[in-house]
This record gives C-alpha cells, structure tokens and sequence, in this order.
C-alpha cells in the first residue's frame, strides 16, 4: 500500500489537516445512553500481515487495542452492559519507504461485535468491519516507517480503532436507548444464555455470552 503525494497543493493540505489536531485524542464523552462497557475481548491470534512490513506479536496487537479501547469506554457509566469482541483480521506497519514519494501507511483491518448483557445476544451478527488507517500528521506524510518506531503505529492504529468503533455506536442509538433497552423482563421476555465465560467463538459472534463480574475500574491513565 503506498500514497503517492504528486504536488506541493497536496503537501500544503496534509499540513493544514496535521495542524488541526489528531482525532483519535479523546474528547468530549458521545452520547451512547445506557452503553456501560463488560467485557472488553480481542483476539489477533489470526492476524494476517503485508510481506514487507514491520511485525508486531500477537501479545502487542491485543494488549495496544485492548488498552484503548478500556481508555476510551471506561468513561461511560449508562448502567447496562455491553460487551464488544474484536477480532483482527490483518495489519500493515508501514516499513521505511522514500520520503514524500512512496510513503506507506499503516493499517489495520477489523471485526466488532456488540453483545447486549440482558439480552444475552450478539447486536450484529457476523461483525462490522473497520478499515482504520493510522492518522494524516507531518510525520506520516514523509511516511511513518522513518519517523515512528513499529510500537507507536500500533499504539496510532489501536486510538483511532477505538475512536472509529465509538463513532459507530453513537450512530445506533437505539441499542442504548433506555426507553427500549433498560426492562426487557418487565414485559415477561426470557432469555437464556448458556456460555459462563466470554470465548474465541463469543467474541467472533457465534456463541452467547453470561454477565461478567463487578464491572472493572477505569484505568489509572490520565485523560487528554
């Protein structure tokens, strides 16, 4: 994968973008209603990546998502848990290229799923898939295989993930809409749910899932 910048125009475009800030930093809270995070799964054991590019474990790639995703919707308290499985499906590390020319970037493909607590059901059968590409700065754009080490654009790729999925939810509101969500057993509905642990296969979408344990605490990690 590679951007071709043909012009000082397009040069001047990327530094006016750079300059208005990155968008994966953390800013006023959504309105996701009851949404209150449970569990927080994902799993790269499968990652597929570009010959070429930079490698990072399957450990790194779980642990950098995980982490953001725990500091971006920890924040939320709506009451009612939710719980989101993330699967990797591939990356690309953008390795050093020629400056300005042939700058690759980095990439990172993958799958979400939303599990409703109460409702023991998976919100999206078979996942939504995201294609998140790490954020347009100066220094990407002389290509950020010479200006960022590999653990940095995975730690880029894994903030804009969670500031993508966080998009999302706040486009389907009626998921977290108390009024429709908060007492489903109040109408005499049942559910069963008959996995005690999240798994693989319940995170991929395939299996229900239990309610979780007392909900974690927020991560020591200061806001921006």
């Amino acid at each position: 994968m590679q951007v071709w910048v043909r012009s000082s125009a397009a040069l001047a475009l990327a530094a006016l973008l750079a300059a208005c800030g990155n968008h994966a930093e953390l800013r006023e809270q959504r309105n996701l209603g009851a949404f209150e995070l449970g569990f927080n799964v994902v799993i790269a054991d499968n990652a597929q990546t570009v010959p070429g590019g930079r490698v990072a474990t399957e450990e790194q790639i779980e642990a950098a998502i995980t982490s953001e995703i725990d500091r971006r919707f920890r924040r939320y308290d709506g009451g009612r848990l939710y719980h989101l499985g993330i699967i990797v499906e591939g990356y690309l590390l953008a390795p050093p290229g020629v400056p300005v020319i042939a700058a690759p970037k980095s990439v990172m493909v993958l799958t979400v799923n939303v599990f409703d607590d109460a409702l023991g059901e998976n919100l999206v059968p078979g996942g939504k898939q995201f294609t998140v590409l790490e954020s347009l700065t100066g220094d990407a754009v002389v290509g950020s295989g010479f200006t960022m080490t590999a653990e940095e654009q995975l730690l880029n790729l894994a903030q804009n993930a969670a500031g993508q999925i966080e998009t999302w939810l706040e486009d389907n509101p009626k998921w977290f809409d108390y009024e429709v969500v908060r007492n489903p057993f109040e109408e005499g509905m049942t559910f069963e749910v008959d996995v005690t642990e999240i798994t693989p296969e319940a995170a991929a979408g395939t299996a229900s899932i239990s309610r979780p344990p007392a909900r974690p605490a927020a991560p020591d990690r200061p806001g921006i």
